[in-house]
Protein backbone atom coordinates (compact mmCIF):
# COMPACT_ATOMS: atom_id res chain seq x y z
CA UNK A 1 0.00 0.00 0.00
CA UNK A 2 1.00 3.17 -0.44
CA UNK A 3 -0.59 6.00 1.51
CA UNK A 4 -0.16 10.01 3.01
CA UNK A 5 -1.10 11.58 -0.04
CA UNK A 6 -3.93 12.72 -2.10
CA UNK A 7 -3.27 9.21 -3.56
CA UNK A 8 -3.35 5.20 -1.99
CA UNK A 9 -2.70 1.90 -3.91
CA UNK A 10 -4.22 -1.05 -2.81
CA UNK A 11 -5.92 -4.17 -4.28
CA UNK A 12 -9.55 -2.87 -3.27
CA UNK A 13 -11.08 -5.83 -5.15
CA UNK A 14 -8.63 -8.82 -4.26
CA UNK A 15 -8.37 -9.96 -7.55
CA UNK A 16 -3.95 -9.36 -7.49
CA UNK A 17 -3.53 -5.76 -9.46
CA UNK A 18 -2.85 -3.01 -7.62
CA UNK A 19 -5.90 -0.31 -7.59
CA UNK A 20 -6.17 3.18 -6.86
CA UNK A 21 -7.69 5.93 -5.28
CA UNK A 22 -7.61 9.33 -6.11
CA UNK A 23 -9.41 12.58 -4.39
CA UNK A 24 -11.17 14.81 -6.50
CA UNK A 25 -12.35 17.68 -4.26
CA UNK A 26 -14.14 15.48 -1.23
CA UNK A 27 -15.41 12.55 -3.59
CA UNK A 28 -12.96 9.71 -4.43
CA UNK A 29 -12.47 8.35 -7.50
CA UNK A 30 -11.67 4.15 -8.07
CA UNK A 31 -9.58 3.21 -10.29
CA UNK A 32 -9.31 -0.42 -10.85
CA UNK A 33 -6.50 -2.42 -11.72
CA UNK A 34 -6.36 -5.06 -14.72
CA UNK A 35 -3.91 -6.77 -16.59
CA UNK A 36 -3.86 -4.38 -19.37
CA UNK A 37 -3.52 -0.85 -16.90
CA UNK A 38 -6.75 0.13 -14.92
CA UNK A 39 -10.61 0.55 -15.62
CA UNK A 40 -12.28 4.29 -16.39
CA UNK A 41 -13.14 5.91 -12.53
CA UNK A 42 -15.69 4.77 -10.77
CA UNK A 43 -16.92 7.76 -8.31
CA UNK A 44 -17.12 7.38 -4.50
CA UNK A 45 -19.00 10.39 -3.33
CA UNK A 46 -17.89 11.89 -0.22
CA UNK A 47 -19.75 13.21 3.04
CA UNK A 48 -22.24 16.00 2.42
CA UNK A 49 -20.53 19.60 3.47
CA UNK A 50 -17.37 17.24 4.53
CA UNK A 51 -14.18 19.61 2.84
CA UNK A 52 -11.72 18.30 0.44
CA UNK A 53 -9.80 15.94 1.39
CA UNK A 54 -5.96 16.63 1.69
CA UNK A 55 -4.55 12.72 2.14
CA UNK A 56 -5.51 9.08 2.02
CA UNK A 57 -4.76 5.72 4.00
CA UNK A 58 -5.40 2.69 2.59
CA UNK A 59 -6.09 0.33 6.25
CA UNK A 60 -8.55 -2.86 7.19
CA UNK A 61 -10.48 -0.35 9.26
CA UNK A 62 -13.25 -2.66 10.88
CA UNK A 63 -10.97 -6.26 10.40
CA UNK A 64 -13.23 -8.02 7.48
CA UNK A 65 -10.63 -8.69 5.13
CA UNK A 66 -11.45 -5.71 2.70
CA UNK A 67 -9.13 -2.82 2.53
CA UNK A 68 -10.86 0.68 3.61
CA UNK A 69 -10.12 4.31 2.50
CA UNK A 70 -9.45 6.45 5.53
CA UNK A 71 -9.83 10.57 3.61
CA UNK A 72 -9.09 13.43 5.60
CA UNK A 73 -10.40 16.85 5.02
CA UNK A 74 -9.00 20.25 5.87
CA UNK A 75 -10.52 23.87 4.12
CA UNK A 76 -11.84 24.86 1.40
CA UNK A 77 -9.86 24.87 -1.91
CA UNK A 78 -11.23 28.68 -2.56
CA UNK A 79 -10.40 29.74 0.88
CA UNK A 80 -13.46 31.07 3.32
CA UNK A 81 -15.86 29.14 4.47
CA UNK A 82 -19.53 28.76 5.22
CA UNK A 83 -21.79 27.86 8.32
CA UNK A 84 -22.30 24.24 6.77
CA UNK A 85 -19.29 23.23 6.26
CA UNK A 86 -17.81 19.67 7.64
CA UNK A 87 -14.15 19.36 8.66
CA UNK A 88 -12.85 16.09 9.57
CA UNK A 89 -12.05 12.52 8.12
CA UNK A 90 -14.27 9.75 6.81
CA UNK A 91 -13.62 5.78 6.51
CA UNK A 92 -14.88 4.49 3.16
CA UNK A 93 -15.53 0.74 3.87
CA UNK A 94 -14.57 -1.57 1.35
CA UNK A 95 -16.67 -4.13 -0.14
CA UNK A 96 -14.33 -6.77 -1.22
CA UNK A 97 -15.16 -5.23 -4.78
CA UNK A 98 -13.62 -2.43 -5.47
CA UNK A 99 -16.62 -0.42 -4.45
CA UNK A 100 -17.85 1.36 -0.86
CA UNK A 101 -20.50 -0.67 1.37
CA UNK A 102 -20.56 2.07 3.70
CA UNK A 103 -19.33 5.73 5.10
CA UNK A 104 -18.54 6.89 8.99
CA UNK A 105 -17.64 10.40 9.37
CA UNK A 106 -15.12 11.43 11.94
CA UNK A 107 -16.08 14.88 12.75
CA UNK A 108 -12.80 17.23 13.88
CA UNK A 109 -12.04 21.26 14.22
CA UNK A 110 -10.89 23.30 11.44
CA UNK A 111 -6.89 22.92 11.77
CA UNK A 112 -4.62 22.40 8.81
CA UNK A 113 -4.16 18.44 8.84
CA UNK A 114 -2.29 16.19 6.25
CA UNK A 115 0.23 13.22 6.08
CA UNK A 116 -1.93 10.97 6.96
CA UNK A 117 -0.71 7.28 7.68
CA UNK A 118 -1.42 3.93 9.29
CA UNK A 119 0.47 2.28 11.40
CA UNK A 120 0.19 0.22 14.45
CA UNK A 121 1.45 2.56 17.17
CA UNK A 122 0.63 0.35 19.69
CA UNK A 123 1.81 -2.74 18.72
CA UNK A 124 -1.54 -4.69 19.26
CA UNK A 125 -1.80 -5.83 15.36
CA UNK A 126 -4.15 -3.72 14.37
CA UNK A 127 -3.25 -0.10 12.26
CA UNK A 128 -3.92 3.19 13.95
CA UNK A 129 -3.96 6.34 12.10
CA UNK A 130 -1.36 9.29 12.87
CA UNK A 131 -1.27 12.20 11.12
CA UNK A 132 0.01 16.19 11.19
CA UNK A 133 -2.19 18.69 12.50
CA UNK A 134 -1.65 23.20 12.62
CA UNK A 135 -2.98 26.07 13.26
CA UNK A 136 -1.66 29.61 12.74
CA UNK A 137 1.45 30.04 15.58
CA UNK A 138 1.45 25.82 16.55
CA UNK A 139 1.07 22.25 15.44
CA UNK A 140 1.80 18.82 15.97
CA UNK A 141 0.53 15.33 15.38
CA UNK A 142 -2.91 13.58 16.38
CA UNK A 143 -2.59 9.60 16.86
CA UNK A 144 -5.97 7.59 16.96
CA UNK A 145 -5.51 4.51 18.20
CA UNK A 146 -7.85 1.44 16.87
CA UNK A 147 -10.85 1.01 19.08
CA UNK A 148 -10.32 -3.26 18.45
CA UNK A 149 -14.26 -2.84 16.49
CA UNK A 150 -14.48 -0.74 13.69
CA UNK A 151 -13.16 2.53 14.09
CA UNK A 152 -10.87 4.91 15.66
CA UNK A 153 -10.70 6.50 19.52
CA UNK A 154 -9.97 10.02 20.34
CA UNK A 155 -6.93 11.63 18.70
CA UNK A 156 -4.29 11.39 21.60
CA UNK A 157 -2.70 15.11 20.26
CA UNK A 158 1.32 15.49 20.67
CA UNK A 159 2.28 19.40 20.65
CA UNK A 160 6.22 20.97 21.83
CA UNK A 161 6.67 22.74 24.66
CA UNK A 162 7.79 25.56 22.61
CA UNK A 163 4.94 24.80 19.68
CA UNK A 164 5.62 27.44 17.17
CA UNK A 165 7.27 26.92 14.00
CA UNK A 166 5.76 23.34 13.41
CA UNK A 167 6.67 21.98 9.93
CA UNK A 168 3.98 19.33 9.80
CA UNK A 169 6.53 16.52 9.45
CA UNK A 170 6.79 13.58 11.46
CA UNK A 171 8.56 10.42 11.55
CA UNK A 172 7.61 7.41 13.39
CA UNK A 173 10.17 5.13 15.11
CA UNK A 174 11.56 3.13 17.87
CA UNK A 175 14.09 5.96 18.65
CA UNK A 176 15.79 4.31 21.41
CA UNK A 177 15.25 0.93 21.14
CA UNK A 178 12.43 0.00 23.82
CA UNK A 179 10.20 -2.07 21.58
CA UNK A 180 8.29 0.84 21.51
CA UNK A 181 7.19 3.88 18.87
CA UNK A 182 8.31 7.14 19.21
CA UNK A 183 7.69 10.26 17.08
CA UNK A 184 9.93 12.73 15.97
CA UNK A 185 8.57 16.07 14.50
CA UNK A 186 10.56 19.06 12.93
CA UNK A 187 10.36 23.08 13.51
CA UNK A 188 10.65 24.66 9.57
CA UNK A 189 12.66 27.38 8.81
CA UNK A 190 16.45 28.12 8.74
CA UNK A 191 18.78 27.78 11.46
CA UNK A 192 19.11 28.39 14.02
CA UNK A 193 15.19 27.99 14.35
CA UNK A 194 15.28 24.54 12.61
CA UNK A 195 14.90 21.83 15.32
CA UNK A 196 13.53 18.18 15.80
CA UNK A 197 11.11 17.39 18.82
CA UNK A 198 10.99 13.85 20.06
CA UNK A 199 7.78 12.34 22.03
CA UNK A 200 8.78 9.25 23.65
CA UNK A 201 6.41 6.86 24.20
CA UNK A 202 6.36 4.62 27.54
CA UNK A 203 4.43 3.18 28.92
CA UNK A 204 1.87 2.31 25.62
CA UNK A 205 -0.15 4.93 24.62
CA UNK A 206 1.22 7.54 26.59
CA UNK A 207 3.70 10.08 24.88
CA UNK A 208 6.17 12.69 26.76
CA UNK A 209 8.37 15.07 25.07
CA UNK A 210 11.85 13.96 26.22
CA UNK A 211 14.64 16.01 23.53
CA UNK A 212 14.60 19.24 21.62
CA UNK A 213 17.42 19.96 19.43
CA UNK A 214 19.08 21.75 16.23
CA UNK A 215 19.38 21.18 12.88
CA UNK A 216 20.27 22.54 9.40
CA UNK A 217 17.61 24.17 7.58
CA UNK A 218 13.95 23.48 6.41
CA UNK A 219 13.42 19.60 7.83
CA UNK A 220 10.11 19.43 5.50
CA UNK A 221 10.43 15.45 5.39
CA UNK A 222 11.01 12.76 7.65
CA UNK A 223 12.04 9.29 7.63
CA UNK A 224 12.92 6.51 10.03
CA UNK A 225 14.44 3.86 8.45
CA UNK A 226 17.45 1.18 9.59
CA UNK A 227 20.17 2.54 7.26
CA UNK A 228 22.79 0.81 8.54
CA UNK A 229 21.87 -2.99 9.66
CA UNK A 230 21.72 -2.93 12.90
CA UNK A 231 18.11 -3.79 13.64
CA UNK A 232 17.55 0.08 15.04
CA UNK A 233 15.62 2.87 13.39
CA UNK A 234 17.94 5.76 11.66
CA UNK A 235 16.14 9.03 10.88
CA UNK A 236 16.32 10.51 6.97
CA UNK A 237 15.51 14.58 7.12
CA UNK A 238 14.73 16.06 3.57
CA UNK A 239 16.40 19.74 4.04
CA UNK A 240 14.70 21.42 0.97
CA UNK A 241 16.02 23.78 -0.85
CA UNK A 242 18.88 23.34 0.28
CA UNK A 243 20.74 20.24 -1.47
CA UNK A 244 21.29 17.94 1.31
CA UNK A 245 19.69 14.64 3.34
CA UNK A 246 20.97 14.80 6.79
CA UNK A 247 21.17 10.93 8.55
CA UNK A 248 21.38 10.43 11.93
CA UNK A 249 22.06 7.01 12.69
CA UNK A 250 20.63 5.47 16.38
CA UNK A 251 23.50 5.40 18.99
CA UNK A 252 22.75 3.65 22.38
CA UNK A 253 22.01 6.56 23.79
CA UNK A 254 19.41 7.64 21.21
CA UNK A 255 19.86 9.42 17.86
CA UNK A 256 23.34 10.54 17.18
CA UNK A 257 24.81 13.83 15.53
CA UNK A 258 22.63 14.65 12.50
CA UNK A 259 25.55 14.47 9.15
CA UNK A 260 24.44 15.43 5.86
CA UNK A 261 24.91 14.12 2.28
CA UNK A 262 24.66 16.90 -0.42
CA UNK A 263 23.20 16.95 -4.23
CA UNK A 264 24.34 19.03 -7.03
CA UNK A 265 20.45 19.37 -6.99
CA UNK A 266 18.41 21.91 -4.90
CA UNK A 267 16.42 19.42 -3.11
CA UNK A 268 12.87 20.74 -3.65
CA UNK A 269 10.57 17.41 -2.47
CA UNK A 270 6.58 17.40 -2.86
CA UNK A 271 6.52 15.29 0.56
CA UNK A 272 5.64 12.32 0.72
CA UNK A 273 8.94 12.14 -1.50
CA UNK A 274 11.33 10.61 0.42
CA UNK A 275 11.56 6.69 0.92
CA UNK A 276 14.86 4.00 1.55
CA UNK A 277 15.14 0.60 0.24
CA UNK A 278 18.13 -1.40 -1.64
CA UNK A 279 17.71 0.10 -4.61
CA UNK A 280 20.72 -1.59 -6.66
CA UNK A 281 20.61 -4.92 -4.85
CA UNK A 282 24.01 -4.68 -3.13
CA UNK A 283 22.99 -5.44 0.16
CA UNK A 284 22.67 -1.31 1.39
CA UNK A 285 19.79 0.62 2.22
CA UNK A 286 19.77 3.80 -0.32
CA UNK A 287 17.58 6.99 -0.01
CA UNK A 288 15.22 8.09 -2.63
CA UNK A 289 13.88 11.82 -3.14
CA UNK A 290 11.12 12.55 -5.67
CA UNK A 291 12.43 16.18 -6.25
CA UNK A 292 9.41 18.43 -8.19
CA UNK A 293 12.37 19.97 -10.63
CA UNK A 294 14.79 17.35 -11.12
CA UNK A 295 12.85 14.00 -10.71
CA UNK A 296 13.99 11.21 -8.48
CA UNK A 297 17.14 11.20 -6.39
CA UNK A 298 18.85 8.19 -5.05
CA UNK A 299 21.74 8.45 -2.81
CA UNK A 300 23.28 5.20 -3.08
CA UNK A 301 24.53 3.45 0.08
CA UNK A 302 27.91 1.43 0.86
CA UNK A 303 30.01 0.53 3.99
CA UNK A 304 26.86 -1.14 5.10
CA UNK A 305 28.36 -4.34 7.06
CA UNK A 306 29.26 -4.44 10.81
CA UNK A 307 32.79 -4.61 10.85
CA UNK A 308 34.94 -7.16 12.72
CA UNK A 309 35.38 -4.97 16.10
CA UNK A 310 31.37 -4.28 15.55
CA UNK A 311 31.76 -0.76 14.99
CA UNK A 312 28.85 0.35 12.22
CA UNK A 313 30.01 2.70 9.17
CA UNK A 314 28.42 6.03 9.86
CA UNK A 315 28.52 7.68 6.18
CA UNK A 316 27.88 5.25 2.78
CA UNK A 317 30.63 6.44 -0.24
CA UNK A 318 29.22 5.69 -3.67
CA UNK A 319 27.86 7.73 -6.10
CA UNK A 320 24.60 9.16 -6.19
CA UNK A 321 22.26 8.93 -9.27
CA UNK A 322 19.77 11.60 -10.52
CA UNK A 323 16.82 10.59 -12.98
CA UNK A 324 14.71 13.61 -14.37
CA UNK A 325 12.83 15.70 -16.88
CA UNK A 326 15.68 18.12 -17.40
CA UNK A 327 19.86 16.50 -16.78
CA UNK A 328 21.33 13.32 -15.52
CA UNK A 329 23.73 14.82 -12.69
CA UNK A 330 25.90 12.81 -10.18
CA UNK A 331 27.46 13.32 -6.84
CA UNK A 332 28.88 11.39 -3.02
CA UNK A 333 26.82 10.53 -0.65
CA UNK A 334 28.85 11.77 2.36
CA UNK A 335 30.44 14.95 0.51
CA UNK A 336 30.81 17.90 2.37
CA UNK A 337 28.87 16.24 5.33
CA UNK A 338 29.58 18.01 8.48
CA UNK A 339 27.91 17.70 12.26
CA UNK A 340 24.63 20.24 12.98
CA UNK A 341 25.71 23.51 14.10
CA UNK A 342 23.59 26.89 14.74
CA UNK A 343 24.00 27.83 11.13
CA UNK A 344 24.64 25.61 7.80
CA UNK A 345 27.32 27.68 5.65
CA UNK A 346 29.58 24.10 4.63
CA UNK A 347 28.99 24.38 0.87
CA UNK A 348 30.40 21.29 -0.94
CA UNK A 349 33.18 21.74 -3.53
CA UNK A 350 30.83 21.38 -6.90
CA UNK A 351 28.66 24.10 -5.95
CA UNK A 352 28.52 27.19 -7.88
CA UNK A 353 30.32 30.22 -5.99
CA UNK A 354 27.42 32.31 -6.71
CA UNK A 355 25.13 29.50 -5.13
CA UNK A 356 26.93 29.93 -2.33
CA UNK A 357 26.71 33.48 -2.19
CA UNK A 358 22.53 33.45 -2.61
CA UNK A 359 22.72 30.79 0.25
CA UNK A 360 24.75 32.44 2.72
CA UNK A 361 22.36 35.56 2.27
CA UNK A 362 19.30 33.12 2.42
CA UNK A 363 21.06 32.25 5.95
CA UNK A 364 21.26 34.85 6.89
CA UNK A 365 17.78 36.30 5.67
CA UNK A 366 16.39 33.41 7.94
CA UNK A 367 14.01 32.02 5.08
CA UNK A 368 15.09 30.12 1.80
CA UNK A 369 14.96 32.52 -1.08
CA UNK A 370 12.47 31.31 -4.22
CA UNK A 371 13.80 30.19 -7.13
CA UNK A 372 12.73 33.23 -8.82
CA UNK A 373 14.64 35.13 -6.50
CA UNK A 374 17.80 32.70 -6.31
CA UNK A 375 17.52 33.22 -10.59
CA UNK A 376 17.46 37.24 -9.88
CA UNK A 377 20.28 37.25 -7.34
CA UNK A 378 22.23 35.03 -10.20
CA UNK A 379 21.47 37.23 -12.89
CA UNK A 380 22.83 40.15 -10.98
CA UNK A 381 25.83 38.98 -9.70
CA UNK A 382 26.94 37.52 -12.81
CA UNK A 383 26.17 40.97 -14.15
CA UNK A 384 28.68 42.48 -11.59
CA UNK A 385 31.19 39.86 -12.11
CA UNK A 386 30.87 40.42 -16.21
CA UNK A 387 31.30 44.30 -15.53
CA UNK A 388 34.30 43.82 -13.15
CA UNK A 389 35.95 41.38 -15.57
CA UNK A 390 36.03 43.76 -18.56
CA UNK A 391 36.82 46.79 -16.16
CA UNK A 392 40.11 45.13 -15.42
CA UNK A 393 40.28 44.11 -19.32
CA UNK A 394 39.96 47.48 -19.94
CA UNK A 395 42.75 48.77 -17.14
CA UNK A 396 45.09 46.18 -18.98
Amino acid sequence: MRSGSGLATADLDRNGFLDKRAVPLNCGAIFRGHPGGVHPAVVSEGVENAQIVTTLAATDVDRDGHIDIVALGCCRSEGGGSPFDRYGMTVHYGNGAGGVGRKLFYPMEQNFGGNLKAIDMNRDGVPDLVKAWGGAQTGGVDIMLHNRMDGFQAPIRLTATSPTGMSGAYAIGDFDHDGLRDVVVSRNGNAPQASYVQFRQAPVGVFAQVRDWRTYDIPNELLAADMNGDARDDLLTVHSSWSSIGYQPQADTGLDTEVKSYTVQSGNPMPPALAAGDLDGDGCKDAAMADYNYGLIVLHGANCVVLRDGAQPRLPRKPATTSGPTRQASTTLGAGSAAATSQEMNWPPSMPAYDRIVRSVAAVWQRPFTRGERFSISIVLFGLLSGAWWLLRIRS
